[in-house]
């Protein structure tokens, strides 16, 4: 069993399905392992006016993971800690800078699990002109 592999796995499954709402990866997923609710801490540079898109996964050992998102000032701007196994939170940038996103892994059945953090973007596609309708 390769807990961070496995876990990597799950989001390489989900990055399709989010490209074909409009999303595209904005940095390669980051995975680690995480002792029972001890945060840890991803720094991501967001543009201001992008929608965003932060998920998280754990492994099969893991019961719950939560997540939290801190804008450039060190505020919490969003969290979602009621989704289990499979935490997401879509927000738009308010200021161009440094994010962190805290991944907590909140029930495991081992000494330690294997989690991963994913940032996708939108970008506005090509605007439609009358003559393109």
């Amino acid at each position: 069993r390769e807990p961070q592999r496995e876990v990597q796995a799950q989001l390489d499954v989900i990055s399709p399905m989010l490209e074909l709402r409009g999303y595209a990866p904005a940095y390669p997923s980051q995975t680690g392992q995480a002792p029972v609710a001890q945060d840890q801490s991803h720094a991501f540079t967001l543009e201001k006016g992008v929608s965003y898109l932060v998920t998280a996964r754990c492994d099969a050992a893991c019961g719950n993971v939560d997540l939290g998102l801190f804008d450039t000032a060190g505020l919490m701007v969003q969290q979602d800690t009621d989704s289990d196994d499979y935490p997401t939170m879509a927000f738009v940038a308010t200021e161009s800078g440094s994010y962190r996103v805290t991944v907590r892994v909140a029930q495991c059945a081992a000494e330690a699990c294997a989690y991963g953090v994913a940032v996708f973007r939108r970008d506005a596609g090509p605007r439609q002109t009358k003559a393109g309708m």
